[in-house]
């Protein structure tokens, strides 16, 4: 005779709540508003990147709630963004600056920085502007002076990683030097660096170059 299995009220109990997908609630300025603060008290953000996720939660209450207009709420939303603005809880020029500073910190190349930057809705002036903002502020020793931006980020990346020059494990042959070089490279390029710049940071004679 077979045997079947009852759950208790208590599973019972569980497994309704798994099935139970939370209604998204009604838009409203003032939802807006509350929502966004909460949002940007634990996040920064750009501008733009606000208005994608403050948008995708409009869509998903009107998918919802069918009596609701899209075009209304975003109207909602636009009011909410310029409010923020005028009370510096976006602050574009801020956020790029933050941003900026400490992905340059990480030793990421000038352009994969902006290329990130762009993908969070930051314009390319005001990224440039802040690459030059952090040069000016982070200026390089004096024996440093002919050396490209990109190529100290470079060097910080080799720091950070402990690879190229600064990598601390002996190698034993020529073919595990080949490997780990092979690896370095892309892990430079992933940066956003460029062959020359991956091959001077490699080939970096650290005995010439103790301040970097």
């Amino acid at each position: 005779m077979s045997e079947f299995k009852t759950n208790t009220p208590r599973e019972n109990s569980k497994a309704e709540g798994a099935r139970k997908v939370k209604r998204p609630r009604k838009i409203s300025e003032r939802y807006l508003r509350n929502s966004g603060l909460y949002y940007l008290q634990r996040y920064t953000a750009s501008t733009a990147h606000f208005r994608k996720v403050m948008t995708q939660k409009i869509t998903k209450s009107c998918d919802f709630h069918k009596d609701q207009d899209k075009e209304e709420c975003l109207k909602h939303l636009e009011t909410v963004i310029a409010e923020f603005l005028e009370m510096g809880y976006l602050d574009d020029s801020a956020y790029a600056r933050g941003t900026v500073f400490s992905l340059r910190r990480k030793g990421l190349s000038a352009r994969m920085i902006q290329m990130r930057m762009k993908q969070k809705g930051i314009d390319e002036e005001i990224t440039t502007k802040m690459l030059d903002q952090y040069a000016y502020e982070n200026p390089p020793y004096e024996d440093e002076a002919d050396i490209s931006e990109d190529f100290r980020a470079a060097i910080t990346l080799a720091k950070r990683k402990k690879i190229g020059p600064y990598y601390l494990k002996p190698i034993k042959d020529e073919e595990e030097k080949q490997k780990l070089y092979a690896r370095w490279l892309g892990a430079f390029g992933r940066a956003g660096f460029d062959y020359q710049t991956c091959r001077k940071v490699l080939e970096l004679d650290l005995n010439e170059f103790e301040d970097c």
